[in-house]
C-alpha cells in the first residue's frame, strides 16, 4: 500500500483527476501532511482557501499561475464549498490546469460527496486512503528516519566549512 505522500504525488500527476479527498479524524495530521507535501510540489501555484474568506465574483482573478492547486483544509466546515467546486469546474472548462485537494473529517464526507456530485463526475475524484494513527513501531521508525536526515543535514553543512 502506498503512503499518503505517494498518493498525493500520484494525484497531482494524474491528468484525469481534478479533486482529491484526504480524510482522517481530528488531530491525526492531515493539515501538517498537506502543508509539508504542498511545499514539495514543483511547478504548481498552491493556494490555501481560508474558511473565513468567501468565494466571490473576484475569486477567479486570484487563481493565478499556469497550474494551480487549491487546498481546502477542513472542507466540511466551508459553507461555500459548492461555489468553490463550481468555480473550479468552470475554470477547468475554460482550459485552466487546476486541481483541488479537500481535507475533512470522516463525519464530513457525506457533505463533501454531495457537493462533489453537483459539480464533478466521480471519475475526476480521487479518494485517498483515510489517515490513521501510526502504530508504535511505525512512529519509532519515522523518528529514527527524521533523526538520520537531521544528522545528514548537519554533516553536509559541516562539510561546507
Amino acid at each position: 500500500m502506498r503512503d499518503a505522500r505517494e498518493e498525493l504525488h500520484a494525484f497531482i500527476n494524474d491528468s484525469d483527476a481534478t479533486v482529491a479527498i484526504l480524510s482522517g479524524r481530528g488531530g491525526i495530521g492531515k493539515s501538517k501532511l498537506i502543508r509539508h507535501w504542498s511545499s514539495e510540489v514543483a511547478d504548481w501555484t498552491v493556494l490555501f482557501k481560508k474558511e473565513t474568506v468567501p468565494i466571490s465574483s473576484t475569486t477567479e482573478n486570484e487563481v493565478t499561475g499556469h497550474k494551480c492547486l487549491l487546498v481546502v483544509d477542513d472542507a466540511h466546515r466551508h459553507r461555500d464549498i459548492d461555489g468553490l467546486l463550481q468555480l473550479v469546474k468552470d475554470l477547468k472548462a475554460e482550459g485552466k490546469t487546476i486541481k483541488v485537494l479537500l481535507s475533512c473529517r470522516p463525519i464530513g464526507i457525506q457533505r463533501i460527496d454531495a457537493a462533489l456530485s453537483r459539480s464533478f463526475d466521480p471519475s475526476a475524484v480521487v479518494r485517498l486512503a483515510e489517515l490513521k494513527r501510526l502504530s508504535e513501531a511505525d512512529a519509532r521508525a519515522l523518528e529514527v528516519l527524521a533523526a538520520a536526515k537531521k544528522r545528514l543535514l548537519v554533516v553536509k553543512q559541516c562539510a561546507l566549512f
